[in-house]
């Protein structure tokens, strides 16, 4: 029985653009399955795409691996480049211009907007923010206990409460087909006769974990302690971090909001579409119960905003884009024993520096797997540092802050329950535009009586924070 059972097909994406794209449970899902011999560590307690996923709890013998002699250095993996659907090359893509200088603010905060030099009257856009949308209102909510017996004794371990109350599941749909008003009304002022989509490819899409803090930066702690049990005769630790005011104002808080995610995958041939709007998906997001009672405070009022809890990005190819895919293998016994040991260490608080550091330290180990050093390109590499990421780490914001502050590593209660090894295929490009839209999570009413969540009606132009 697994603890957060929703079951993932996930793309990750960072600014240099790549995917991974994989069946599995994100963030803190996964874990709980029938395991035996469960008992107390002698230290148990301490203070510290379309992806293809092959796992195994020994090493593959398949052709595509090496032998098991072999299993802590390099896994063989196949790399591959593949150009865009449609007939267009590369030299035939318009060359679009920057058109946000005569658009307002409110405009640009809400969409691309680019020329065509050869065709003056028409205006490229994209939004940059999808919309949430469903019936009766644009989301629902449901309580329901996910807490499984075996993680209830890793959980048992900690201090915080994870148990007592139901947790909540969000559960939306997104699209594309967005308000065009502002856009239409602006575009017509400043001179365009038409509207054109910018052709896209489908996205690479990551979910970020997020907790956000109103304790000064400076005041800002990470502390951690592992959640250690035998399994099987095998050491499991959970990482169960907090955030400590050393002010002493804010009461310590766990960063684990939460527990797992799934979404629809926008797979689509950009030939055949002709509006970008005709673009849409579901999700669910699952709160842990501290999550939970984060959710219903961020709710509480007229203008609710979860973006203090997560996002989702959407990485846009360019239709004309060059996307390429690897496939690496992941020794996860040897990975998740090195960070806890670093954990273990005091390497609570991360940087952006400190988690690509450490994921080339887990390549030269072998507990990354590539298909030859020679292969490392950049943008691969940032594709595996933004998954070890997703995968390990919680983004720490603060309240008045746009980027991440540091990272915190995350309660992944898949670690109970993780393979010795995993493939995984990456999608990663290189694309002249930077186009990555994310969630309008803004203007969101409390849940009525029927547990669904409305736009709030107080709301100026559903209004992005």
């Amino acid at each position: 029985m697994n603890f957060f059972t929703l079951a993932n097909n996930v793309r990750i994406f960072s600014l240099t653009s790549f995917v991974i794209a994989q069946s599995m449970l994100v963030g803190c899902g996964g874990g709980g399955g029938d395991k035996t011999n469960i008992t107390p560590s002698s230290n148990a307690v301490n203070l510290s795409s379309s992806v293809a996923v092959m796992s195994s709890s020994r090493m593959p013998t398949s052709a595509a691996l090496m032998s098991s002699s072999s299993a802590q250095s390099l896994i063989q993996s196949s790399s591959q480049s593949s150009n865009k659907s449609s007939n267009q090359s590369s030299s035939e893509a318009p060359a679009l211009v920057d058109a946000s200088n005569q658009f307002t603010s409110v405009v640009n905060e809400r969409f691309y907007v680019y020329q065509d030099p050869s065709q003056p009257g028409v205006l490229h856009y994209l939004p940059k923010y999808l919309a949430l949308t469903g019936m009766p209102g644009v989301a629902s909510v449901q309580r329901t206990d996910k807490v499984s017996d075996l993680l209830n004794l890793f959980l048992d371990l900690s201090d915080t409460d994870w148990t007592s109350a139901n947790q909540v599941t969000f559960s939306s749909r997104y699209t594309l087909a967005v308000d065009l008003q502002g856009l239409r009304q602006e575009s017509e002022a400043a001179g365009y006769k038409e509207l054109v989509d910018i052709e896209v490819m489908p996205p690479l899409i990551s979910f970020e974990q997020r907790y956000t803090t109103a304790v000064p930066k400076e005041r800002v702690q990470i502390q951690c302690k592992n959640l250690t049990l035998l399994v099987n005769n095998e050491e499991v630790s959970l990482h169960d971090c907090n955030l400590v005011d050393t002010g002493g104002l804010v009461a310590t808080h766990t960063v684990n909001n939460i527990g797992s995610f799934k979404y629809e995958q926008l797979s689509f041939d950009p030939a055949t579409i002709s509006e970008n709007s005709a673009l849409r998906g579901t999700l669910n997001v699952e709160y842990t119960l501290p999550g939970s009672q984060e959710f219903d405070r961020l709710l509480a009022g007229d203008n609710g905003n979860l973006q203090p809890t997560w996002q989702l990005y959407f990485n846009w190819p360019q239709a004309h884009a060059n996307v390429s895919s690897s496939t690496v293998t992941i020794n996860w016994k040897l990975l998740l024993a090195d960070f806890k040991a670093r954990v273990s260490a005091g390497a609570t608080q991360w940087s952006d520096g400190d988690i690509s550091t450490f994921v080339t330290s887990e390549i030269s180990a072998g507990a990354i797997g590539l298909p030859t050093a020679a292969e490392l390109a950049p943008t691969l590499k940032s594709g595996i540092t933004s998954y070890i990421k997703q995968e390990l780490f919680v983004a720490i914001y603060l309240e008045a802050g746009n980027s991440p502050l540091l990272w915190a590593p995350k309660l992944r209660f898949k670690n109970v329950d993780q393979p010795d090894t995993q493939q995984i295929a990456l999608r990663y490009f290189e694309s002249d535009l930077s186009l990555v839209s994310r969630m309008d999570l803004s203007c969101l009413s409390k849940p009525d009586g029927q547990n669904n969540i409305y736009k709030s009606s107080s709301c100026s132009g559903n209004s992005l924070p």
